[in-house]
């Protein structure tokens, strides 16, 4: 007989990543438990110095950092009558990019970030790269701007203040979507310190970023947390990290690596009074045979209304069959009663088709079956199959579609991808996009 043993390792001096309110480590929050929320390509501060592009500006000895991307994307689709489809426009889009973060001193740095969005003639709408006439223009602007300051009271703490990307709930309820070219900023102030090895942050946050700009403005309030239970973080949900722990040891059969809680309420100040409170914890670390899981939970209690709760759960193993072409399995399965969602990053969580939102948008279960391929040339392909159970009083669009994405960093120092998704009465939708980092 087979014995498992449970383990929970507390490690208060594991290295962990960078706090909570780094961008880097925001992004790598949503793509490490498998969110696609932000695009297909990857978030620029996971494209290494390598494989930018050189721009030769140096400026106070190396203290001012230039990055950027510039961004071709494009959409089409098709459906019959017979089967109506609300997202069948066809969508053509440009926007580009330019970061600037400054370091003032040891513990200072500031950070600036001007984006262009357009659409082409016919396209439509696009989120902040609107269609039309005058009266619908393309975002011209700052889209981000705070300063970042260490140890500013002396007790260790990191303050983050002004106008940034934020993500909460790995995406599905307050984020960034990038692909979708809803970029959300958020003007606030955040606060956080590590405490032996474990993040801690609360935050008040206006949500009326001007890309966001079909949000009414509502300020909130709120707290997380990354609570290190084992000495590493779980590194199993990206292609391009670490595939095993092995460190030597024997793996415990189950172990979990962080649990991350949060909490969100609304003020009732601002263009619309919220009065809903939101609560939920994330969660990830692996089963026997290096299988990794994932589990979050979160719930709206909603001021007047029905509360809404959902879950996701998901397990992925990384593989070598075939000499390597299947890369990665992963099978994941979402609940949610309805709605929890303010500003989501959540794109691909239900589909490419997008026909219900993302998986905790409408009172629907999912059930997903993902492969992940490396056939050769520097290709990722990933095949996903989704089961959609629609629940309530909305229309079922599509009982079951299949998702191709192909991915590959080209010697030009672009990055192309490719996308195409269709469903059992044939809708649909088709994805080309070109984005170039620097």
């Amino acid at each position: 007989m087979t014995t498992y043993h449970f383990s929970v390792r507390f490690a208060p001096s594991a290295t962990l990543l960078t706090l909570l309110l780094s961008a880097g480590a925001s992004a790598q929050q949503c793509y490490r438990v498998g969110n696609q929320c932000f695009s297909f390509a990857p978030p620029p501060s996971a494209i290494p110095d390598d494989k930018r592009i050189e721009t030769g500006l140096e400026l106070r000895s190396e203290k001012m950092r230039l990055t950027g991307d510039v961004r071709l994307r494009m959409r089409a689709a098709e459906t019959d009558r017979r089967h109506p489809y609300n997202n069948a426009n066809d969508q053509q889009a440009t926007r580009s990019r330019a970061q600037l973060a400054f370091q003032a001193n040891e513990n200072v740095r500031a950070f600036l970030e001007f984006n262009y969005s357009e659409t082409w003639a016919g396209s439509g709408s696009y989120s902040d790269a609107l269609g039309g006439a005058a009266n619908n223009p393309n975002f011209d602007g700052v889209s981000q701007a705070y300063f970042e300051a260490k140890d500013m009271l002396g007790l260790g703490e990191t303050w983050r203040i002004g106008r940034s990307e934020f993500i909460l709930g790995n995406g599905l309820i307050l984020g960034s979507c990038d692909f979708l070219q809803r970029p959300g900023t958020f003007t606030g102030a955040w606060l956080s310190r590590n405490f032996e090895g474990h993040d801690f942050e609360v935050f008040m946050i206006d949500d009326y970023g001007p890309l966001q700009s079909t949000n009414a403005g509502t300020r909130y309030f709120g707290a997380s947390a990354r609570i290190a239970i084992s000495g590493a973080e779980a590194k199993a949900h990206t292609h391009d990290e670490t595939k095993k722990r092995g460190t030597g040891e024997e793996a415990p059969a189950f172990e979990i690596e962080s649990i991350r809680p949060y909490f969100l309420k609304g003020t009732h100040d601002g263009y619309v009074e919220s009065k809903d409170t939101w609560a939920g914890v994330n969660t990830n670390g692996f089963l026997p045979w290096d299988i990794a899981w994932m589990a979050e939970f979160g719930h709206r209690f909603r001021k007047g209304a029905k509360d809404v709760s959902a879950f996701r759960l998901q397990v992925a193993k990384e593989l070598t069959l075939f000499d390597g072409l299947i890369d990665r399995v992963a099978l994941t399965y979402t609940d949610s009663e309805g709605a929890l969602h303010i500003n989501p990053a959540d794109f691909n969580t239900a589909g490419l088709l997008h026909q219900y939102g993302g998986a905790w948008r409408s009172d629907i279960a999912t059930s997903q079956l993902a492969v992940s391929f490396r056939p050769g040339w520097d290709l990722d392909v990933d095949a996903t199959l989704v089961h959609m159970d629609r629940r309530g009083s909305a229309t079922q669009l599509g009982d079951y579609e299949a998702d191709v994405l192909v991915n590959k960093a080209l010697d030009s120092g672009v990055h192309a991808s490719v996308g195409f998704g269709i469903d059992n009465d044939a809708r649909q939708v088709a994805y080309l996009q070109l984005t170039l980092y620097f």
